[in-house]
């Protein structure tokens, strides 16, 4: 578990707050300024099983981050692939990544909080895995390469050379 790593990127233009509207400006200037800076990353830096530390950069800000870590179970999804969940909790303060702007409330106070709660749900499938069936029609065999979810069918004598040795994800 200690040499667990988390890198994460996140588009800042795919949040999603359920308001179109609210979605627009959180993507303008005034918060993520998605067209200058398109991704916000986490790092991690260290993790015990129990947090999770790690550098968070928002709009060319980097600060350490510590978030809460609940391992949730193991379970195999439907199409058998064995999955681990976690639920990683924590705040931060916007201002200290320059996500400062606000607006006075006709009562008092501001409208946006400074304080921001994190909650991540969060699914991790073993790496490397392929499925491989053999059938009187050739082999098929389904893999993760960069992401993405590759396919092939061919006779067995084709399968080393067109298959990558090694999968991710």
């Amino acid at each position: 578990i200690a040499q667990s790593v988390a890198n994460v990127t996140i588009k800042t233009a795919s949040v999603s707050s359920g308001t179109a509207d609210r979605d627009g400006h959180l993507r303008s200037a005034d918060f993520f300024d998605s067209e200058t800076y398109p991704d916000m990353t986490f790092a991690s830096t260290s993790f015990d099983g129990d947090t999770l530390t790690g550098d968070l950069t928002i709009k060319g800000v980097t600060k350490p981050v510590t978030l809460d870590v609940e391992f949730n179970g193991v379970a195999t999804d439907p199409w058998g692939n064995e999955k681990a969940a976690f639920e990683a909790t924590g705040e931060l303060n916007r201002t200290d990544w320059g996500l400062t702007w606000n607006a006075n409330l006709e009562k008092g106070g501001v409208l946006v909080s400074e304080k921001i709660k994190l909650v991540l749900d969060v699914q991790l499938a073993k790496p490397g895995t392929y499925r491989i069936a053999t059938t009187s029609e050739g082999i098929f065999a389904s893999w993760k390469e960069n992401g993405q979810t590759k396919r092939w069918r061919g006779a067995a004598e084709n399968l080393a050379k067109e298959v990558p040795e090694k999968a991710d994800d």
